[in-house]
């Protein structure tokens, strides 16, 4: 989809890959360390790359029932650093919808 901002689609392994590169930035912004994060959801908006918003299972401790959704834009290169952390939002639940921020 080139523009738009996709509907909300099941994460796959590629998107699991781009949520494990960033936990290091997702750990310093929220000021916390989560113990992982499991790629749940994702839309995503192509427009000179793609911008990817990703709800991530972030357990602080076990059982913990805490979502996070981020905000990624991947640059048009597979080389390494081609992604970047824009933004998070911490403290969310499963059934929030994935909404642009």
């Amino acid at each position: 989809m080139f523009g738009g901002l996709s509907k909300t689609l099941d994460a796959n392994e590629e998107i699991q890959k781009i949520v494990e590169q960033v936990k290091d930035g997702v750990d310093k912004m929220a000021d916390k360390c989560f113990l992982n994060l499991q790629a749940i959801q994702y839309r995503y908006q192509s427009e000179k790359g793609t911008l990817y918003y990703i709800k991530a299972y972030a357990p602080v401790k076990e059982g913990d029932d805490n979502y996070v959704h981020l905000k990624i834009f991947q640059k048009p290169s597979d080389k390494p650093g081609n992604l970047e952390l824009l933004a998070i939002q911490d403290n969310h639940k499963r059934p929030d919808p994935i909404e642009p921020f």
